[in-house]
Order: structure tokens, then sequence, then C-alpha cells
């Protein structure tokens, strides 16, 4: 699953990149995101150390963060920050106990993800929802993501995001191999931000070719 994910992520950078017209880049790029959601929603649980875990994300989320601006043209957080949105939601709901506060802290991060320029918003916190909740069910969770899927695609018009069900149905029947940890830990701690930075080159040098 994790070289499934960095691949299909590069795919679907490289498209923006260097194919923004052809759909099918995109298409294949909507696996890559459920499996890094999965990742946060059972990492989060599985982690020794919470603060370590929180800490090296967000070195990765900065390493990452003007590599993602220029070589995808997008001033958003990148998706690292959104996930470090979602683990701070997760905090928060654990310290609170009344399920009215819970609900609470629930509805205003989905806000602040939805009007702070996040990457993927409020849409990320309730796909990992979906994933903590309802590991159990497989059709409940299939369902629900489908749904959430629907919404995102009327709201947003990225109908495309509907193709991202394809990796839930492996999380939801096939737990233990989505589980599985295969690829080594530099490389899949380090895939993100290089990646990032090796198309930021391209774009630089694309745009600014007088400059080389």
């Amino acid at each position: 699953m994790q070289y499934l994910a960095m691949f299909t992520m590069l795919i679907d950078h490289v498209g923006i990149v260097f194919f923004p017209d052809n759909p099918v880049w995109r298409i294949i790029g909507r696996i890559a995101f459920p499996i890094y959601a999965w990742g946060i929603a059972v990492g989060w649980d599985r982690t020794r150390d919470r603060k370590r875990y929180v800490t090296r994300l967000a070195a990765i989320g900065a390493a990452a963060q003007m590599p993602y601006m220029a070589a995808l043209d997008d001033p958003a957080i990148n998706v690292i920050g959104t996930f470090l949105a979602v683990l701070g939601t997760l905090f928060l709901m654990k310290k609170v106990h009344h399920p009215a506060v819970k609900a609470a802290v629930f509805a205003a991060s989905v806000a602040v993800l939805e009007l702070v320029p996040f990457s993927y918003g409020a849409y990320a916190l309730v796909l990992v929802f979906i994933y903590r909740t309802l590991a159990a069910r497989p059709h409940a969770m299939t369902g629900a993501h489908f749904v959430l899927n629907l919404v995102y695609a009327l709201w947003t018009g990225a109908y495309l995001q509907l193709f991202s069900l394809l990796p839930t149905l492996l999380i939801a029947y096939e737990p233990r191999y989505a589980a599985k940890r295969i690829a080594p830990r530099w490389l899949w701690r380090s895939f993100y931000p290089a990646h990032l930075a090796v198309l930021a080159v391209f774009q630089v040098v694309r745009l600014f070719p007088s400059l080389f």
C-alpha cells in the first residue's frame, strides 16, 4: 500500500505539472490520498510516541511547503499540514468527554479547515474519522466514503474524487494487507517533500529558461 500511495501520488503530481488537460493522470492519482489518510487514522493509535509522531509530520510538512507551492502552483497549506490539523482535532476530542463538546470541536475543525486554505480541507478530517470509526464495518466504511465523495463532488465540482473509493475497498475488506509497512521508513518519510522539490525545479526551469 505504501508503494502504491507514493507511485499514484507521483503520477497525480506529474499530471498536474506536465499534463494538466489529461484527466487520466488525476484519476490514477485519486488512489493516493485515502491510503495516506488511512495511515494517519491507524498511525495515531499505533505510534509509541505521539509527540515525536507529530514533530516528524510537522518537519515533513514544513520541508514540503515551498516545493508544494512552486511545483503545483498552489498557495494552500499542503496535505501534511492538513493531517496535523486533523490530529489536533483527534487530540482535542480525546480531552473532552461530553458529546456536545466533542461535536462542537469537530464542527469548529471543519470550519477552520474550510476557511483556511488547507489542501483537501474538511474532506480529510471526515475521511480519517470514517476510517477510525468504521474500521470494523467494511460495508459501512465503503458506503460512508462513497457518500463523502458524492457530497464533496457536488460541493466542489471535483468529480474525479469519486475514484478515490477504490483504495477504500482494499482498506475495508483487506485491512491486514492495507496495514502492512513495506517501504523503508526513510523513503516513506522523505518521498513527499523530495518528489515535490524535483517537480519544483522542473517548473522553475520551464518558467524561467533564461536563468539556466
